[in-house]
């Protein structure tokens, strides 16, 4: 099982539902279900709406949205045209009792317990990337299981990388 798909919608949260239910469906093709598919669900939503929210300055901008899955892991990207800032890789960093403090942020921190790895980075000319990957092999323990052979090179700098290192 393969899947790829790119979506481009505009900057109206409403459509975020159903490109949701698409991802959704293929999930399900790709055998995943029940409390990994519910966290995939939040993963997807949270992405979408944060770089909806804010990495889109007007109505007209517009993001990108691409998921894979494959046999060995579930990876999603989305872009938006906001600026990238330095200090965004640590808001994956919050804590619960940051959380408890503003009231923000919680979608964060689950995407970071969730995923194996999160990178994010400039793109040209001006907008930012942010791509989490899940590896789906996992031993007794649920830690990821070694999958070398399924980590392609993706040019980030590794200054804007966390997780395994590429």
């Amino acid at each position: 099982m393969h899947e790829k798909f790119t979506f481009r919608p505009t900057s109206d949260l409403a459509d975020v539902p159903q490109l949701r239910e698409h991802f959704v469906a293929a999930c399900v093709r790709a055998s995943i279900g029940g409390d990994e598919l519910d966290a995939w669900k939040l993963v997807f939503t949270e992405l979408a709406c944060n770089a909806i929210e804010h990495g889109c300055a007007c109505a007209s901008d517009s993001v990108e949205i691409a998921y894979e899955i494959t046999a060995t892991s579930v990876s999603i990207e989305v872009v938006d045209p906001g600026e990238c800032q330095p200090e965004l890789l640590s808001l994956f960093d919050r804590t619960e009792t940051d959380f408890s403090e503003t009231g923000r942020g919680a979608g964060l921190i689950l995407i970071r317990h969730f995923t194996d790895e999160i990178h994010v980075r400039p793109v040209e000319p001006v907008g930012t990337q942010v791509r989490v990957l899940r590896y789906r092999l996992r031993d007794a323990e649920g830690a990821p299981v070694s999958a070398s052979d399924t980590t392609a090179a993706n040019g980030l700098p590794p200054a804007c990388t966390r997780g395994t290192e590429e």
